[in-house]
């Protein structure tokens, strides 16, 4: 709940021209892209349970393994 009201609250949307240049970068899909620089813009963590994913977005993204064992 905590989260989504960040989201919510946030100011804009991520930029995108970041989401895209993210996603060609990282060979992500503009989707997960898009997540990923949103968490990124609200300095979160983003927890995902696709591991190629969250190798692909070290900066930002954690596996949920990764974060539920703290």
């Amino acid at each position: 709940r905590h989260a989504g009201r960040l989201v919510l609250d946030a100011p804009a949307p991520a930029d995108t021209h970041h989401i895209l240049a993210l996603a060609q970068r990282t060979r992500t899909s503009a989707y997960d892209s898009e997540y990923a620089a949103l968490a990124e813009s609200l300095d979160l963590t983003f927890v995902t349970a696709d591991r190629r994913l969250a190798k692909r977005l070290p900066e930002v993204a954690v596996t949920l393994a990764d974060f539920a064992s703290g």
